[in-house]
């Protein structure tokens, strides 16, 4: 993966594995560490580990398959996760996942850095007129996110099939659209 590009690695924290191993040997290979939480699985059960990672995914419908409705429990786990933040001072992005489109990207923009969309736009009979209201919606509540490349507001991934498209501007995304180019994609794991 690190010789692929990725500048983050995330994993979830339900995975067999050493989590603390895990974060260490991702930071090893120069890369930044993602934890992933999974929507039955409690913030309280990566808590210990916020200190050291980079990213926090909260799963906002069962990992496997697109097109899933949004559960509404995650919008409590992204506002802890805020929080959280916000009292200790913590590095992390908050990154959520699943069933985000018009109608719940208001509900989790003020809590979220970042937001991957897929279905919404890759499914959609008109890509660029829903990439344009969820520009709209995450536009008045994200935060700014800072990265290593350039302060930037983080406001969409997306997914097409497996991978994962990062855009640092929805202006981005407005001219692939237009000029019906490739996306730009990394892959997220």
């Amino acid at each position: 993966f690190v010789d692929s590009g990725s500048d983050y690695i995330t994993f979830h924290v339900e995975a067999d594995c050493d989590i603390i191993k895990t974060i260490d040997l991702i930071h090893s290979y120069g890369v930044k560490a993602g934890i992933s939480i999974k929507p039955n699985t409690a913030v309280e059960k990566i808590k210990d580990y916020l200190p050291y990672v980079d990213m926090v995914l909260v799963m906002s419908v069962e990992p496997g398959f697109g097109g899933q409705s949004f559960m509404e429990n995650s919008i409590n786990k992204v506002k802890e996760l805020s929080e959280l933040k916000k009292q200790n001072n913590y590095g992390y992005l908050i990154n959520i996942d699943g069933g985000i489109k018009d109608i719940t990207a208001p509900l989790i923009s003020n809590y979220v850095d970042m937001a991957v969309v897929g279905s919404y736009i890759c499914n959609a009979s008109n890509p660029k007129e829903n990439a344009l209201k969820i520009k709209k919606y995450l536009d008045r509540g994200l935060r700014k996110a800072k990265t290593d490349k350039k302060d930037s507001y983080k406001l969409a991934e997306y997914a097409c099939e497996s991978a994962y498209v990062s855009l640092f501007s929805a202006d981005l995304i407005l001219k692939e659209l237009e000029n019906e180019m490739n996306y730009y994609c990394h892959w997220h794991f």
